[in-house]
């Protein structure tokens, strides 16, 4: 069985492979275009679908806006060369599952501290996109937390 690859694009790109318990087991961060292409290249053959941020300019139109908007265009076009369907959602979709990618990228080696915003918005679109919820364990955790 593929995987699930979470995308939150933008000036710096994060990139989420998922299995199917909600496991991460890749991602990355990238900057450009080209970079993109060549780690969407490692991990897109190990996926099945993408779930990408789909992007929503508020108020003016800026620099970082139009980067975000031509990186959706490379993502969604190198979906359709690999042949992998891809879903947009959007960015309150993946908000119930931040607190979950938080607690699980802690056992989760990063590339670095400031890629960790970027991984984690990839990998809570994975989980939404695939409504993947946590495990009751991680639920009942969590709520003594409280």
């Amino acid at each position: 069985m593929k995987h699930v690859l979470g995308v939150d694009p933008g000036g710096h790109t994060g990139l989420a492979l998922v299995d199917h318990s909600g496991t991460i087991l890749s991602a990355a961060v990238v900057s450009g275009l080209r970079d993109l292409e060549k780690e969407w290249s490692k991990l897109a053959p190990e996926a099945e679908i993408v779930y990408c941020e789909e992007y929503t300019v508020y108020g003016a139109f800026t620099r970082e806006a139009m980067d975000t908007i031509k990186t959706i265009g490379v993502i969604e076009y190198l979906a359709y060369r690999d042949g992998l369907p891809i879903q947009f959602r959007l960015a309150g979709s993946r908000k119930g599952y931040l607190w979950i990618v938080e607690k699980r990228l802690r056992y989760f080696s990063l590339p670095s501290k400031t890629d960790y915003p970027h991984i984690r918005d990839a990998y809570s679109h994975a989980l939404a996109g695939m409504r993947a919820g946590p495990a009751s364990d991680e639920v009942e955790e969590y709520l003594k937390s409280l």
